[in-house]
């Protein structure tokens, strides 16, 4: 496959996509600023391993498509029929790998955005070893969001190329903030994981729900 070039567009579409009446855009506004300047001094390098990220899932797809139509169709159901108490599938565990933890390349992983110095407010009174990073918005939910976009695209009629300039170019600028992360302690880590971490709907995230009900203790932006 060959990959479409990153065109840096000046506008500003910049994390438009997060709602305005929720919890989480009341603390996003405080740090704007710092997550601005961290995609104005990398946007080319996310960029990057982005388009190849969106490559990759094209691809999962086409074969998959092709898998759907041969002798194996029944192991290709299997892989994207969701099943067991998580409500989970094979397709979705591959891509909150391709798209959650390995998205934005370096900038995302096990740690996530974490530029922010978001933080608990009972991680501040902990030593860095008791704090883990969290992804707000879990690599499930961000695997998820980026391939139906994705999934979408192919549906309408558009091309790879097509697909991946949309992607990297628009939809990108717009979503970069579904990888950010805070730190939070151990022991809410625990907690959070106990509370169900990919039960929760976007909306439900947006206004921090999954965290209320983990009993985790006030976000704050460290100084």
């Amino acid at each position: 496959m060959c990959f479409g070039k990153s065109v840096p567009k000046k506008n500003n579409s910049f994390c438009k996509s997060i709602p305005k009446n929720c919890e989480f855009y009341n603390i996003f506004k405080q740090f704007k600023q710092t997550f601005k300047k961290f995609w104005e001094d990398n946007e080319r390098e996310v960029k990057f391993y982005f388009r190849l990220t969106v490559g990759i899932v094209l691809d999962l797809y086409h074969r998959l498509d092709k898998e759907l139509q041969g002798e194996d169709k029944d192991l290709a159901e299997k892989f994207i029929t969701n099943s067991g108490k998580r409500k989970s599938c094979k397709l979705k565990q591959n891509l909150r790998n391709i798209c959650g933890y390995d998205g934005i390349g370096r900038f995302g992983g096990n740690n996530g955005l974490n530029i922010c110095k978001l933080r608990s407010k009972c991680a501040e009174y902990v030593s860095n070893g008791e704090i883990t990073d969290d992804h707000v918005f879990g690599v499930t939910l961000i695997g998820d969001r980026t391939s139906k976009r994705i999934r979408q695209k192919m549906n309408i009629g558009l091309n790879d190329e097509q697909i991946i300039d949309y992607m990297q170019n628009v939809w990108l600028e717009k979503n970069i903030w579904l990888w950010i992360s805070i730190g939070i302690t151990k022991n809410e880590n625990k907690r959070l994981n106990k509370a169900g971490k990919n039960k929760h709907t976007l909306g439900e995230k947006l206004n921090l729900k999954h965290y209320e009900d983990a009993n985790i203790s006030e976000i704050i932006i460290k100084k």
